[in-house]
């Protein structure tokens, strides 16, 4: 059985990352994190999608001060569905699967990235 959404390629679009060198790691914190995303269809009417996540972590200095990180990125991923899916699929998949496989994909990113860090990796848990 096919998967009725298909990942085809993604892509880090930005990736800012700092660390709180003034953090002392002796209270816990609570990060602050805003999150957009956009879903975008190939401009051709196929079905082949664009979608984006926007993340920012401890952005605001109030928060960055208590926290051992700040990061902003954005990461696109690629999807499409196979040829002949029906379109009340794709209107009800595309959403909740999209941005759940690109959850996934920041994730990684994010514990890449950071696992190098002053503070060790940084993971939001699920």
């Amino acid at each position: 059985m096919h998967a009725l959404l298909e990942l085809d390629e993604y892509f880090v679009d930005k990736f800012f990352f700092a660390a709180n060198e003034s953090y002392d790691g002796k209270d816990r914190h609570e990060a602050s994190i805003d999150v957009d995303f956009a879903v975008t269809r190939s401009s051709d009417g196929q079905p082949r999608f664009e979608v984006r996540l926007f993340v920012e972590v401890n952005n605001k200095e109030d928060f960055f001060s208590k926290a051992p990180y700040r990061m902003d990125f954005r990461v696109t991923v690629y999807f499409h569905f196979p040829e002949g899916t029906d379109e009340n699929d794709i209107n009800k998949l595309i959403v909740p699967n999209g941005l759940s496989i690109l959850y996934g994909v920041a994730r990684d990113i994010v514990s890449r990235q950071t696992e190098v860090g002053r503070f060790g990796r940084f993971m939001q848990h699920r």
